[in-house]
């Protein structure tokens, strides 16, 4: 439940280049977070304004967080997943969670595969078992990102008004260890920086999850939570 509760994402294409420092603001990694702009990190923190999960907190302060970075040639080095990315010195991908991290672009340069799974399970690493597969519709925006980790899977499906990069509703569905869920965000975004990247947005959430089996009625929680980012540039260190 956690595990879907924490994947969110906002994904678009582009064609050019990630491995030249001049192409930062068109890398198809910062492109593939929702992001424009020669961005170096961002920080997100959320707070809890309603829920009726009974045994959830309202949060009225919240901790900032690294949610994303980026290196100076635009190649995503910490997604908002969790994972990590490094690269050589001619900046192919070297490492991940850890040095069984497998990583692939398709032909366009954008992000494809994200695989921890190894088959070493003697020293399984459950925290950083997981895979990611990415989708993309006609205009190079995320479609779907479907993810497994250890008896846990979540494919998450994105919606956009128009011609915006960031989605205006996502939608999943998943299970784990006999349970299985399904909800739903839509978003209301209330400010953007001088780049065009949005700094505050509210998001209502409804999650249903449901029991294997079980005779007890499927439970449901309906949310909503405050994002605000604080977005770091290349150019604002200069």
């Amino acid at each position: 439940m956690r595990k879907a509760l924490f994947i969110s994402a906002i994904l678009m294409m582009s064609v050019a280049s990630c491995t030249s420092e001049n192409k930062t603001a068109d890398s198809p990694d910062i492109r593939a977070f929702g992001l424009t702009g020669d961005v170096s990190q961002v920080y997100l923190t959320t707070v809890t304004l309603s829920t009726t999960d009974p045994e959830a907190e309202l949060t009225s302060e919240a901790s900032e967080r690294l949610e994303l970075s980026f290196d100076k040639a635009g190649r995503v080095t910490l997604d908002r997943y969790s994972n990590k990315y490094e690269y050589d010195a001619d900046g192919k991908f070297k490492m991940g969670r850890t040095d069984s991290t497998t990583f692939t672009r398709d032909s366009l340069g954008r992000i494809d595969t994200y695989d921890n799974t190894p088959d070493d399970f003697e020293f399984l690493d459950f925290e950083n078992y997981i895979q990611m597969k990415f989708k993309y519709d006609a205009m190079g925006r995320a479609s779907a990102i479907e993810f497994g980790g250890w008896e846990w899977y979540t494919e998450h499906k994105f919606f956009y008004d128009k011609d915006k990069v960031y989605p205006s509703k996502m939608t999943y569905a998943g299970g784990s260890e006999g349970t299985e869920y399904k909800g739903e965000e839509t978003y209301e975004y209330i400010s953007f920086d001088q780049k065009g990247n949005w700094t505050e947005r509210r998001v209502t959430s409804t999650v249903t999850e449901s029991e294997e089996f079980s005779e007890t009625e499927p439970k449901t929680v309906n949310s909503v939570v405050s994002e605000k980012r604080r977005i770091v540039y290349y150019s604002d260190k200069q």
